[in-house]
């Protein structure tokens, strides 16, 4: 399977600075979307943080990514998605200690969203914390596969408000589970096979909060033909034109079948 991929971000129209970070490394097979939070540019430290410790813990072993996993082995997933997930817990390590050392950065978090792509295997494994989404486009279809860790999420699920109510909530951008605010961090992650066609969406909330999901799906479908990079900045274009309140991320990942040539010139 051949990969085309692409990740712009953006501030937004309402903030000064970007608190957004994000790694597109297709050759590497790892797309990580981080949205900070903490005052005195807290945040900022936090997601560049967390990215890079991310990024260089995949970098290590891409040969063999299951040889090292800090935490539990996780028998359910592969050693790739093993090793995802003993990146991110590493990268919680890393921005909780930070935050300890410096007064000004107690506090500091983030969310993280990250996919890696296994060639050998032909895998995607998947892992998160926060409210940063992961989508998947395919048959003109959009379905969100990843959970949203926040209050109204949680609440949602245990029926104690309603769909409505949660557009509307206070409580919309509490996180219930972040990165780097405790010593520990409860890590969500699946896995599943590349299909011909299908493409993964990679987001920070700044986009999310402002398009809905019908939006966001009928954008990709219009734009199914577009390159990777015009369809990344139509929906930052269209998050900025709903108001752009925080700073948007976006990656994306198309997956095509190779064909019998390319394959034989590898």
């Amino acid at each position: 399977m051949k990969i085309s991929a692409c990740g712009l971000t953006d501030v937004g129209k309402v903030r000064t600075n970007n608190e957004d970070s994000f790694v597109c490394d297709a050759e590497l097979g790892l797309f990580v979307v981080a949205d900070g939070m903490g005052g005195h540019n807290a945040g900022e430290v936090a997601s560049n943080r967390a990215v890079e410790t991310i990024y260089h813990h995949m970098a290590k072993l891409p040969g063999d990514p299951g040889k090292v996993v800090y935490g539990a082995v996780d028998k359910n997933l592969s050693a790739a998605g093993n090793h995802l997930a003993s990146a991110i817990r590493i990268a919680n390590s890393v921005v909780y200690q930070s935050a300890q050392a410096s007064p000004d950065k107690k506090g500091m978090g983030t969310t993280v969203v990250a996919a890696f792509y296994d060639r050998k295997k032909n895998i995607v494994s998947r892992a998160h914390v926060g409210d940063s989404r992961m989508y998947t486009f395919a048959d003109d279809k959009l379905r969100q596969v990843t959970e949203d860790h926040t209050i109204v999420a949680e609440q949602l699920k245990l029926k104690i408000i309603t769909e409505e109510e949660a557009r509307v909530s206070k409580y919309q951008n509490i996180l219930s589970r972040a990165l780097g605010t405790s010593e520990n961090t409860e890590i969500d992650t699946a896995e599943f096979p590349a299909a011909d066609g299908l493409t993964l969406i990679i987001a920070s909330d700044g986009l999310t909060r402002m398009v809905p999901d019908e939006d966001l799906e009928r954008i990709l479908r219009t734009l199914d033909k577009a390159s990777c990079e015009e369809t990344a900045k139509s929906l930052i274009e269209a998050a900025n034109a709903a108001g752009g309140r925080d700073n948007i991320t976006v990656i994306l990942i198309k997956f095509q079948k190779e064909s019998l040539l390319e394959k034989i010139f590898q």
